[in-house]
């Protein structure tokens, strides 16, 4: 592993920290709700962050959620601006993680294959 790829994974590591602080302290929007934040991955120039989000309340939809964190988005920077000491905070977009979704299916799956049997 080069020094820079290991440098990205460190910064990705305290922008996940930072940002999920943030989105359980300092966001109260009820639109939202409980979100987990799964996986951050930065761009190699540091200036734009995927942010792989769940959402933990069965009311919330996962469109009106996704919308709801898109329009946070300055306000996350600005707060991160105070977690991570970067000369520049990349522009952060929020995305939908599969994978929860996912794998209920596959054990799912695996359960019938196994009562089947």
């Amino acid at each position: 592993m080069q020094k820079r790829d290991y440098r990205v994974l460190r910064i990705a590591q305290e922008i996940k920290k930072g940002v999920a602080l943030i989105l359980q302290n300092e966001i109260n929007d009820p639109k939202i709700g409980m979100v987990t934040i799964s996986t951050v991955k930065l761009s190699k120039d540091l200036s734009y962050a995927k942010i792989y989000v769940s959402f933990f309340n069965a009311k919330v939809s996962i469109s009106t959620g996704i919308k709801r964190l898109q329009l946070t988005t300055s306000l996350v920077r600005y707060l991160l601006k105070k977690f991570v000491h970067l000369r520049i905070i990349p522009n952060i977009i929020f995305i939908y993680d599969h994978s929860l979704c996912h794998g209920k299916y596959i054990s799912n799956l695996i359960d019938k294959a196994i009562n089947i049997a």
